[in-house]
C-alpha cells in the first residue's frame, strides 16, 4: 500500500508545506487521519440525537437524512484562513478583494451563498457553531472595508449573482439572538448603505442573471423602489423578488439600525418601507405579482428569481439526487434540519421561530455553552435541550406544547427560550386540533 499525504493552501507553496506538517505530519497514519477526521465531526454530528422514527431503506430512512442534512449544514461557510504556527493563534489568508495575502487572529470565511443561506442556514448556526457567528460577522464588515459593500455572494471575490442585499438579515439574526461581538457602528454604516444607495448605472441596466459588464449589483431598482415603493418588472429583472427581498432587507436593517442607537427617525423610515411588499398582492388572485412603473400587474411568469413549490419525502432522500437542484450551501439541509427538530425562522431577522411538527418521537441537542452567550467564550458546561413528541411519525398535528412545563398556545417559539429550556414538549394527534389558532 502506497500512502500519499497532500497539503494545500490558498496562500502560497510554502504555507501548503505548512498546512501539511501541522495536520498530517510525517509520523501520522493513515488510519489516525481517518479517526481523526471521524471524530471531528462526529463531535459536531453528536450534538443531536434522535430516537423514535418509522424505519425505511437506508437512503430513504428518517434518520439517514437527517443526519446527512446536518452533515451538509455543517460545512458553510468555508474558514479560508491557514495556521501561522501550530500552536499559535494568529492565522494567514488570501483575500481577493485586495489580492494581497493577510495575517490576522480572525478566520476569514468565504463561500457566502448569501441569498439562500440568509433563510435558515445561519440560524442553525446560532444554535451549533455560535463560536464562529462573530467571527462571520466580522468576515462581512471586514469585506465592506476592502469593497465599499457588504457581500452578495462572495467567493474569494464577489461573484455578483442573485439578488438584494441579504447580509443585512445576516447581521440582524446574529444581533437578536445576542451575537454582538463586532462593530456594531460599522454594521449600521454598511447596511444604510446597502438601504439608500443604487448601483452605479442604475436606471440603465437590465441586472439579469449574470449579465456581463455591470457593475456590483446590490440593490438594484432601488431608484425606483424609493420613489414609487416597488421595482417596477418593465425596468429591471426579477423585479417582483427584487420588490419582497428589499422590503424584508429594509426591516432587518431596521433591526440593525436599532442595536446600534440609531434615531428613532432613521429606525421609523426603514420600518415604514419593509411594509413594500403590500404593493405585490393582487387580492384579485390572491398571489404576490410584478407591476410595472404605471401600477399594473406585469404576466406573473416573469419578476421571479427562483419559483417554489410544495416538498413532499421525495424531494429529501441520501442518494447523489436526494435534493432538489442542489443544496445552496446548507440551505436546503438547515431547512430540513429546522421542520424535523419542530421549529423553524420564518423571519430570520427577528428571533422567533415558527412551531412545526417535529418529524421524531424524541430528540436531544447538545447546545454549546457559547449558544446562551452570544457566542463569546465561557466556562460553563454545554447544555442539553430534549424535545419530546410521543407519536410524531404517525401523528403530525399538535395538540399542546410545553416548555420547561409551562404552556405555550401560540404557535411561535423565542431564541432564548429554545437555547435556555431544558425540555421542549409536543403532544401529537392524528388529526388537527384548535391548537395554536387563538393568535
Amino acid at each position: 500500500m502506497v500512502e500519499v499525504r497532500t497539503g494545500i493552501s490558498y496562500v502560497s507553496v510554502e504555507q501548503a508545506r505548512r498546512n501539511l506538517d501541522f495536520e498530517i505530519s510525517d509520523d501520522t497514519k493513515f488510519e489516525h487521519t481517518v479517526e481523526d477526521v471521524k471524530e471531528a465531526w462526529l463531535e459536531k454530528l453528536g450534538r443531536i440525537t434522535v430516537e423514535g422514527v418509522n424505519q425505511t431503506d437506508s437512503d430513504h430512512s428518517p434518520r439517514t437524512i437527517f443526519y446527512t442534512g446536518l452533515f451538509h449544514a455543517l460545512q458553510y461557510p468555508s474558514d479560508f484562513s491557514e495556521p501561522v504556527s501550530k500552536n499559535g493563534v494568529a492565522r494567514t489568508f488570501y483575500s481577493g478583494y485586495t489580492d494581497q495575502v493577510h495575517t490576522s487572529n480572525d478566520s476569514y470565511f468565504q463561500s457566502w451563498s448569501i441569498w439562500d443561506t440568509y433563510r435558515a442556514e445561519h440560524a442553525l448556526l446560532t444554535l451549533l457553531a455560535p463560536e464562529k457567528v462573530n467571527n462571520m460577522m466580522r468576515t462581512l464588515l471586514q469585506i465592506f472595508d476592502w469593497s465599499g459593500w457588504l457581500p452578495m455572494w462572495a467567493n474569494m471575490v464577489e461573484t455578483n449573482i442573485m439578488i438584494a442585499t441579504n447580509a443585512d438579515v445576516l447581521i440582524a439574526n446574529a444581533l437578536e439572538r445576542g451575537f454582538r461581538d463586532f462593530d456594531l457602528q460599522k454594521a449600521w454604516a454598511a447596511v444604510k448603505k446597502d438601504a439608500y444607495t443604487p448601483p452605479d448605472h442604475d436606471t440603465e441596466t437590465l441586472y439579469y442573471d449574470r449579465e456581463p459588464n455591470t457593475s456590483y449589483e446590490v440593490r438594484a431598482g432601488l431608484t425606483a423602489y424609493k420613489d414609487i415603493g416597488w421595482v417596477p418588472n418593465d425596468g429591471w429583472s426579477e423585479s417582483g423578488s427584487r420588490t419582497l427581498d428589499y422590503a424584508f432587507d429594509d426591516f432587518a436593517c431596521s433591526i440593525v439600525a436599532s442595536h446600534a442607537g440609531a434615531d428613532a427617525k432613521s429606525i421609523s423610515a426603514l420600518r415604514d418601507r419593509s411594509y413594500n411588499y403590500r404593493h405585490l398582492w393582487n387580492n384579485d388572485t390572491k398571489f404576490m405579482q410584478a407591476r410595472n412603473r404605471n401600477g399594473t400587474w406585469a404576466n406573473n411568469t416573469w419578476g421571479w428569481t427562483e419559483g417554489d413549490d410544495w416538498v413532499a419525502w421525495a424531494n429529501y432522500n441520501a442518494t447523489s439526487s436526494g435534493l432538489s437542484g442542489n443544496d445552496d450551501l446548507g440551505q436546503m439541509s438547515a431547512w430540513y434540519v429546522f421542520s424535523a427538530l419542530g421549529f423553524y425562522p420564518v423571519n430570520p431577522a427577528s428571533d422567533e421561530y415558527i412551531v412545526g411538527s417535529p418529524f421524531f418521537e424524541k430528540i436531544a441537542i447538545r447546545l454549546p455553552a457559547a449558544a446562551t452567550n452570544g457566542g463569546r467564550p465561557t466556562h460553563k458546561p454545554d447544555r442539553t435541550l430534549v424535545i419530546t413528541a410521543p407519536g410524531a411519525p404517525e401523528k403530525p398535528y399538535i395538540k399542546s406544547l410545553k416548555v420547561d412545563g409551562r404552556r405555550v398556545d401560540t404557535p411561535i417559539l423565542k431564541h432564548s427560550a429554545i437555547v435556555g429550556a431544558s425540555h421542549i414538549a409536543f403532544e401529537m394527534s392524528r388529526s388537527p386540533t384548535a391548537w395554536g389558532t387563538s393568535v
